[in-house]
């Protein structure tokens, strides 16, 4: 190798990293002075609160519900340095990942030149740098790509050539620090060991293959066995963590509020194999697929799924060595693993360097020395169109590369600018302007819980974040859940209506006794609930005395108009205190007297009316009567709301309808939600009532 070429291996990666880094990082502070509602969610109300507790001396095992403490240690550390330059915690987080996504890349680009060659090196490492999910995650505040790099450290350490107990156990303490990131980073020893028994690149014998084994497995148990011996003295478990229920049974069971009831519902992986062996396996066998073509399709794009049917059909007619297996084999494992539970893109990142890499070897890779009996016949069959996968140096191979190279490229970064415009779209600024408010209403009570559906306004006001339930029935009972967590504030506005646009009683809860609406700026609410408020002491106000008496003067000046709205009112007032047998009269004697109008305003109220009619004979068990005011109810309301609103009212009525057994009817609306979610690009919600279409079929 010249002098240039190692200059070159030396400076570039470095150079790459730290205009990467930089890039970012402008994008970052000129677009985002907020965290977004996806990722970012799990940092305000997760990492952060661990991390600030550690901050303040306190380490308790109940602070990581989720996820292991490491990324609380490096957070700690990382803002001992921002603070001084005058940044928060959310910068914090964000320096974090930009220095874990420029040393993965230099990383990266180090594992893949000394296990193919330069080009591959070059084009892989950009290839996954420029992947949109990823550079949104260099500027965003998360433990992914700390979990990432945890990850390709040991994989680095894992494959080097030469055989070292050493660096096996290195590795493997290295997979340790994965896990205690993030759980799923218990692949790591399982590849590791796969690596070691089964690719054997040194070509040990079977004693010393299982020997190394044992020192890799050995040294992830001594890294992770403190963090299981406090789990134990704190909380009597070895391992106290909502995320392996969460996960699990999200993906086989649909989720809480659905399948198995709580008490019932399994907690691992292992339970939920045992409670239905045929049903993880029917699950796991269509995920395989599924999570292939979303992860290519939607997470990357169609021009890198073409590049890597080009790699495996190069694999398939040249079969990778013993070093090329000791890298790719953590990527395939880990998506086989990750196929038990659902998909999200940044659960897919330690697979991309495997996908990349597969895919530019079929134009940048070394000539081959070995074929299969297929490779055989077509290097004689197709000669000269298979000459540029043989010969890497050959003038037609690089401009090939080059094109696509550049091609690719061009795509991923028109990925990432159409990206980068709809986070920021939808970032909520408005926290920064309520934040200061909502901490003053607060005064010396710094330990107040605000709940709402987000937990970035309880961050920035330095106040303690409650979420809302995850289902929602009545305001009662929901005014009864908040007192018993004892909260003080509730937050409802543009985020809270978006996820439950069907219970508006959330705009109106200062009618019940204990509730005062103490702020209101534009779409934005916030209650405080009266201190001591009890569940017993929570009492709706006398509007239903007051309406009835306005609804029967209209009613004797002939004023159906008003009669018609009075009704409307007084239904929604009963329905607030589950009253609904009242509620249904009072929306049928609406109908009774509704305007005869043409306007938009006279047809959306009475589609309204319709359809909360409708919902209420499904609640009082009158299916017959319900699904035969559901179809004309939402064609009427269709043509009138936003898209969102109807595909939230088609999930709602599809619910009700499965509940009651109703499971044709809800196949409908389940499948109409689902395609107005993701014409709107909901893809969240798309994919629930995707997988309620798969349930009920």
């Amino acid at each position: 190798m010249s002098d240039g070429a190692r200059r070159f291996d030396r400076y570039f990666p470095l150079i790459y990293a730290a205009v990467y880094a930089a890039v970012a990082l402008a994008v970052q502070l000129a677009w985002f002075p907020v965290g977004d509602l996806g990722v970012e969610t799990d940092f305000y109300g997760d990492l952060v609160i661990a991390a600030q507790r550690l901050w303040h001396g306190e380490f308790s095992v109940l602070n990581y519900p989720y996820k292991g403490p490491l990324t609380s240690f490096a957070l700690v550390g990382v803002h001992a340095v921002v603070s001084l330059l005058g940044g928060d915690w959310y910068r914090s987080g964000v320096t974090l990942n930009l220095i874990c996504a420029a040393l993965f890349l230099i990383l990266l680009y180090r594992l893949l030149l000394r296990t193919f060659n330069r080009r591959v090196a070059i084009c892989a490492t950009m290839g996954v740098s420029l992947a949109f999910e990823f550079f949104l995650h260099a500027h965003k505040a998360s433990s992914d790509l700390l979990f990432l790099l945890l990850c390709y450290l040991a994989v680095e350490r894992l494959t080097r050539h030469g055989w070292s107990l050493a660096r096996l156990a290195a590795a493997g303490a290295l997979g340790g620090l994965a896990f205690l990131t993030r759980y799923n980073g218990l692949i790591v020893p399982l590849a590791g060991v796969l690596v070691v028994l089964l690719v054997n690149r040194e070509r040990q014998s079977f004693r010393r293959r299982m020997l190394g084994a044992a020192a890799h497995v050995a040294a992830f148990a001594v890294v992770v066995a403190p963090w299981y011996a406090v789990n134990h003295a704190q909380t009597g478990r070895l391992l106290a963590t909502h995320n392996l229920q969460n996960i699990f049974v999200e993906e086989f069971y649909g989720g809480a509020g659905s399948g198995p009831a709580p008490g019932d519902r399994p907690d691992s992986l292992i339970g939920v194999v045992r409670r239905d062996p045929l049903l993880f396996l029917e699950r796991y066998l269509a995920n395989v697929p599924d999570h292939l073509r979303r992860e290519l399709n939607d997470s990357l794009n169609d021009h890198v799924t073409a590049l890597l049917v080009l790699g495996l059909l190069r694999m398939l007619l040249f079969p990778p060595r013993r070093r090329h297996w000791a890298v790719l084999v953590f990527p395939l494992v880990y998506f086989l693993t990750m196929c038990s539970v659902y998909y999200q893109p940044r659960f897919a990142f330690a697979v991309w360097p495997g996908w990349f890499a597969v895919g530019f070897v079929a134009l940048a890779g070394d000539g081959v020395d070995r074929r299969a009996r297929l490779g055989d016949w077509a290097s004689r069959t197709f000669a000269v169109p298979l000459a540029f996968l043989r010969e890497r140096a050959s003038r037609a191979g690089a401009i090939i590369l080059a094109i696509v190279a550049l091609t690719l490229y061009g795509f991923q970064i028109s990925d990432i600018v159409v990206a980068e415009k709809v986070y920021r779209q939808r970032l909520p600024l408005f926290v920064l302007d309520i934040a200061p408010e909502l901490k003053r209403l607060a005064g010396a009570d710094t330990d107040a819980l605000v709940m709402a559906r987000k937990p970035h306004l309880a961050h920035y006001a330095g106040l303690e974040y409650m979420q809302y339930p995850r289902t929602l029935t009545t305001a009662a009972d929901f005014l009864a859940f908040a007192v018993d967590k004892d909260v003080r504030f509730i937050v409802y506005g543009d985020i809270e209506r978006d996820h439950y646009p069907e219970h508006r009683y959330l705009g109106e809860l200062m009618r019940y006794a204990g509730v005062e609406r103490i702020f209101a700026e534009g779409a934005t609410v916030i209650y405080e609930l009266a201190r001591g408020l009890t569940a017993d002491a929570i009492a709706v106000s006398e509007v239903t005395a007051v309406l009835e008496l306005r609804l029967a003067a209209a009613r004797v000046a002939g004023n159906d108009t008003l009669a018609f709205q009075l009704c409307a009112m007084i239904a929604e007032d009963r329905a607030l205190d589950r009253d609904w047998p009242a509620a249904a009269v009072y929306l049928e004697d609406g109908l009774s007297v509704m305007p005869r109008g043409n306007s938009p305003e006279a047809c959306r109220a009475v589609a309204n009316v319709k359809l909360n009619l409708a919902q209420t004979y499904l609640r009082l068990e009158r299916w017959a009567d319900g699904v035969a005011l559901l179809e004309p109810a939402l064609v009427g309301i269709g043509k009138l709301l936003p898209p969102a609103r109807q595909a939230a009212a088609h999930a709602c009525l599809a619910l009700h309808l499965e509940h009651g057994g109703h499971t044709d009817a809800a196949l409908g609306h389940f499948a109409r939600a689902r395609d107005l979610y993701r014409a709107v690009g909901d893809a969240q919600n798309a994919e629930n009532m995707r997988r309620r279409l798969e349930k009920q079929r």
